[in-house]
């Protein structure tokens, strides 16, 4: 796995995570004054935040892999394993409590707790799921940014003296000010 390809399945999952935010996550029905039998839904946004912030730290985490070198590329690879992580552990934590998450949002909504029938769509296990994606690609990036090829210095200047000339001899400094009041590279 080049670093390209660690980034950009890092910046897919961050993505990916992020858009199943969007999907009903729980949904179940409840009573009220005014109705009988009222659907009450949440998104996965409302029952587990852990899982958009998850996304966005995987999502930087590919940014800085793109931009650091050997050292950055380990570190942004840990961050985003503990951004899989924390999408992973969000999205189960939301699946295993949806009673209990349905009925807070059911009293905020309509104003009575008891919810029946609710009902755990697939999205929080595409989430964990997708958490454990970026872990994978987390750790394909560490054992992977072994190989990589280190920072050229094809684009680096070499450090030169103030007085020193690329023809090889050397300039006094006055004689360069000089050059370059009249418009001239004293170099």
């Amino acid at each position: 796995m080049s670093r390209r390809q660690a980034v950009w399945a890092l910046l897919a999952v961050a993505v990916a995570v992020l858009a199943t935010g969007a999907p009903v996550w729980v949904h179940g029905t409840t009573t009220s004054a005014v109705q009988a039998v009222v659907t009450v839904q949440a998104t996965g946004s409302e029952v587990a935040p852990g899982v958009g912030a998850g996304g966005l730290v995987i999502a930087a985490a590919a940014l800085a892999l793109a931009l650091g070198r050997r050292v950055g590329a380990i570190l942004a690879a840990v961050v985003a394993a503990l951004g899989g992580v924390l999408v992973t552990v969000s999205a189960l934590g939301a699946a295993s409590r949806a009673t209990t998450v349905l009925a807070s949002t059911a009293a905020d909504r309509v104003g009575v707790g008891d919810v029946g029938d609710v009902v755990v769509g697939l999205w929080p296990w595409v989430a964990a799921a997708l958490g454990l994606a970026a872990v994978l690609v987390a750790v394909g990036t560490v054992v992977w940014s072994r190989r990589w090829q280190g920072p050229t210095a094809r684009h680096e200047v070499a450090p030169r003296d103030a007085g020193e000339q690329t023809s090889g001899g050397t300039v006094d400094a006055g004689e360069a000010w000089d050059a370059l009041t009249r418009g001239e590279d004293p170099t």
